[in-house]
């Protein structure tokens, strides 16, 4: 029993290495292991398919906004009382 329970251990992921090949499959793309460990992972754990669910869904919003040269292709403008409002509370954080 402590071998079965031994490999099972290794296959299982951990959430923060679930999370890790989550991001990197959107980038780098991941081995087929890790493919299948990842896809067991999301199958026990809900919190990691959520963030799974989520980061597929910024990089497609990513890709759908982004021209071919990955420019967005509309410019999102915020009225200048906006931005200075973003300007104090980033210089509130720097100071503390």
């Amino acid at each position: 029993m402590d071998k079965i329970s031994g490999k099972l251990s290794k296959l299982m992921l951990s959430c923060e290495e679930a999370t890790f090949l989550a991001s990197k499959s959107q980038h780098m793309g991941i081995s087929l292991k890790e493919k299948i460990n990842l896809r067991i992972h999301l199958f026990t754990c809900k919190f990691c398919k959520r963030y799974k669910i989520q980061i597929d869904a910024m990089v497609r919003f990513i890709y759908k906004t982004s021209d071919a040269n990955g420019s967005a292709k509309t410019r999102i403008h915020l009225a200048p009382d906006k931005k200075e409002k973003i300007k104090q509370a980033l210089a509130d954080q720097i100071k503390e």
